[in-house]
């Protein structure tokens, strides 16, 4: 989602790539002591786009937080 109104804030942006041999899915964010960080997601619907009864689909906006 562009922050600026001219969207220069999205050029020249690259997708963030996970190396697949290094990236562990099952181990969370390590704390500074070395224990295991509590991660916390909170996710707002700001609106509904689109509901498509027929194709079973919608679109909508939402707020995602998340926080360790």
């Amino acid at each position: 989602m562009p922050d600026c109104k001219d969207g220069f804030d999205e050029k020249n942006c690259s997708l963030l790539i996970l190396d697949t041999e290094l990236y562990r899915k099952e181990m969370p964010p390590m704390g500074m002591d070395g224990e295991k960080s509590e991660i916390f997601v909170n996710m707002s619907i700001l609106n509904f786009i689109t509901i498509d009864e027929i194709e079973q689909s919608f679109q909508l906006k939402f707020f995602l937080q998340l926080w360790w």
